[in-house]
């Protein structure tokens, strides 16, 4: 149903971007997009915090998908998740745009480190002291064929963008 704010202080909102797990299935660094949301979730938990899972469908932007998930968020912390694989942590008093770590580069983010991230989330909701977390360096360049992914991608989200409020998910790994 409709996803409402939430007064838990002890609660990370996890924003998933339109098609996530509707039309788009894999990130474009070969995990699922279950196994992706499964490890965010992980890290949450590691640190005794809750999480709640929401699909913002009125925008494929990560920053307005984690911003739209940090205001319904009780801590006011959030994740955003886009079908590709892009991660954000987000804080309710920022500006859309202006996210707390961003994971930008999709092919190179792995599952440990989306458990970080979950776990990075968490801490800035406690107030406690994050990790640092790096994306691995290489010198060998995306190239054409990532950034053709990238357009079907996007073109796949855009279709799935509609007005409307979120919506609360329950997840199912069955």
């Amino acid at each position: 149903g409709p996803a409402r704010i939430r007064a838990r202080a002890d609660e990370v909102v996890v924003g998933l971007s339109p098609a996530f797990g509707e039309d788009i299935w894999v990130a474009l660094n070969g995990l699922t997009v279950a196994e992706v949301l499964r490890q965010v979730l992980a890290g949450i938990e590691e640190e005794g915090l809750t999480s709640r899972v929401v699909r913002i469908s009125h925008s494929i932007d990560l920053g307005a998908i984690g911003w739209t998930a940090a205001q319904l968020s009780g801590s006011g912390v959030s994740v955003g998740l886009q079908a590709k694989g892009t991660a954000l942590i987000h804080r309710a008093d920022l500006p859309p745009l202006g996210n707390l770590e961003l994971y930008s580069i999709a092919p190179r983010v792995t599952a440990e480190l989306y458990r970080g991230l979950g776990r990075n989330a968490a801490r800035y909701a406690k107030g406690a002291p994050v990790d640092p977390l790096l994306l691995p360096e290489s010198s060998e360049p995306l190239g054409p064929k990532y950034h053709a992914r990238v357009v079907q991608l996007v073109a796949i989200e855009r279709r799935h963008c509609r007005p409307g409020e979120p919506v609360e998910l329950e997840p199912s790994w069955s």
